[in-house]
């Protein structure tokens, strides 16, 4: 009987799709060059007539005015909540209440999303079911422009079998499967569901799955799965705020420009952002990560299993929340000038297991980093804890660590290298057992740290660094300073000029090696009047 009931499904919902390929053949060859025109829409108007080219005749909904335009129209949509009818995509299985399935533009009349609504359904029972209704399908060179996608969902893996569902399990919203090319702009995707494809291409995206996005508000939808608000998908200035999902507001195969990522929670790693792994990775550029929530690790962005999973360049990362493991602000993440504050987790309150190049972290809760791979030319002040609590094999270079509970620690038997390094100013600069500390060595070389520890190394000084202001107070009590070096500091051409630092550039963002010599921190000193000396 399903079976049975499977064909005439397929055979109702998709002859009016099939009807409008016929159409968009018939009229582009009699109009033969005739120029492109608009086509409009007024829900259920009652003088709808063929061609559809005014508004007297408009058409009475959307996806009958999409089948009579050509490549290159405009379909125009007077504001109305359209939440009938529906097609299903040849060769798919779930139904959409719109499918632009050629090359045209949908847009609302006034570029009005608030008032133009394409509208879904969930299936009555599961939400995600046999009879969930997804907003738009598009396909690539389409566009959609000022809508309002909402109460979509899809078809889930007890409907059709799991390895072939793809693209009828994605995007509950928009699905634009398998292409950059479809463009949304201006729009509102609110309240959306998907099931989740878990078959070899294991794609989800409640809100959204693939396709780019100009400014639009992905708010408040849902999947059991990765990606509350989208997955593999493109989005420039967009606000992806409120999803909920396993992992991630956002998440893999994404790519993010200019983003607002804020309050999305996840029952697994990565609240905010989440990234599979370095070859399925979520990258987000410049954009403000704040107050999302993850219940496992990650709270604003974080990983299934390996460094790299998610890559952060010159983001803001604050007021993230990771409640039972580690990483509030992320997790398995490589962090590339970034600005990491105010998160919280029981440890490694700003990042864990992750990668720091040229970032500054600064009053986090319960630590400011743990258990890093790599922390190159980073700034440290104002955590609760340890600032940097690391392992045996890991590297510090060029850092500075100021006004911190504890500078840094090693937790574990081994041995870290430390390299052209301050820590100082801290209520303890450094330390060698905590935790299970037995054995370990901080291997300073080349550092600026008091006391020295035993096998001090001749290249480090105990000295004050002689920053032009170490601040106020410790840990989340510390007021911050300047941590800039006067010209007469001994941190000043006293470090080690590794292999990285010949085209590398300070937090500053000028060049490590202005005067030949790398100084300690992550600060070079430069000349400015009587501040600084000329090296």
């Amino acid at each position: 009987m399903k079976i049975i009931s499977e064909i005439l499904r397929f055979n109702t919902v998709t002859l009016k799709l099939f009807l409008c390929v016929i159409a968009y053949f018939l009229i582009g060859k009699s109009m033969g060059i005739a120029g492109l025109t608009n086509r409009y829409v007024v829900k259920d108007n009652a003088g709808a007539a063929i061609p559809y080219d005014s508004f007297a005749n408009a058409a009475a909904d959307i996806q009958t005015a999409i089948c009579y335009a050509r490549s290159g129209e405009t379909v125009l949509v007077a504001a109305a909540t359209y939440d009938t009818g529906g097609v299903v995509f040849p060769g798919r299985y779930v139904t959409n209440r719109v499918c632009i399935s050629n090359t045209v533009t949908v847009r609302s009349l006034n570029n009005d999303p608030e008032n133009t609504i394409i509208k879904g359904a969930w299936d009555p029972v599961t939400t995600n079911g046999w009879l969930a209704v997804r907003c738009v399908h598009m396909v690539a060179n389409s566009s959609l422009i000022g809508f309002t996608l909402t109460n979509g969902a899809t078809v889930s893996s007890n409907d059709v079998d799991r390895n072939i569902i793809s693209q009828d399990a994605c995007g509950g919203g928009v699905c634009a499967w398998g292409t950059a090319a479809a463009t949304i702009s201006n729009c509102i995707i609110t309240g959306n569901s998907a099931w989740g494809d878990r078959s070899q291409s294991a794609k989800c995206g409640a809100g959204v799955c693939d396709g780019t996005y100009f400014n639009c508000q992905i708010i408040g939808n849902s999947t059991f799965h990765f990606g509350g608000g989208a997955e593999s998908a493109i989005l420039s200035n967009c606000t992806i705020a409120g999803n909920s999902a396993a992992g991630g507001g956002a998440s893999m195969r994404g790519t993010l420009y200019g983003c607002l990522v804020s309050n999305n929670t996840a029952s697994g790693g990565g609240g905010g952002l989440y990234g599979w792994s370095a070859a399925v990775p979520c990258r987000a550029f410049n954009c403000t990560i704040i107050t999302n929530r993850s219940t496992s690790h990650g709270g604003g962005a974080g990983s299934q299993s390996t460094v790299g999973g998610t890559v952060l360049s010159n983001c803001t990362v604050s007021f993230n929340r990771s409640s039972v493991g580690i990483g509030g602000g992320a997790d398995l993440s490589v962090l590339i000038g970034c600005f990491v504050a105010s998160n919280y987790s029981v440890a490694g309150g700003g990042t864990a297991r992750s990668s720091l190049t040229n970032c500054t972290v600064a009053y986090n809760f319960n630590g400011g980093s743990r258990f890093d791979t790599k922390v190159r030319n980073s700034l440290f002040y104002g955590n609760q804890g340890n600032a940097l609590m690391i392992r045996n094999g890991d590297t510090v270079e060029s850092c500075t660590f100021v006004g911190n509970d504890n500078g840094i620690s090693i937790d574990a038997a081994g041995t870290v290298a430390v390299v052209n390094c301050i820590s100082y100013s801290n209520t303890v600069n450094w330390t060698t057992n905590s935790v299970s500390g037995t054995g370990a060595l901080l291997a300073f070389t080349n550092s600026c740290t008091y006391p020295a520890y035993p096998g001090w190394h001749s290249s480090n000084t105990t000295n004050s660094p002689l920053c032009r202001s170490f601040g106020s107070g410790r840990g989340l009590s510390h007021s911050a300073g300047d941590y800039h070096l006067h010209g007469n500091s001994p941190c000043v051409n006293a470090g080690k000029n590794n292999f990285w630092v010949t085209n590398a550039f300070d937090l500053d963002g000028q060049p490590r090696l202005l005067y030949g010599t790398i100084d300690m921190g992550v600060y070079e000193v430069r000349y400015e009047g009587t501040l600084y000396k000329i090296k």
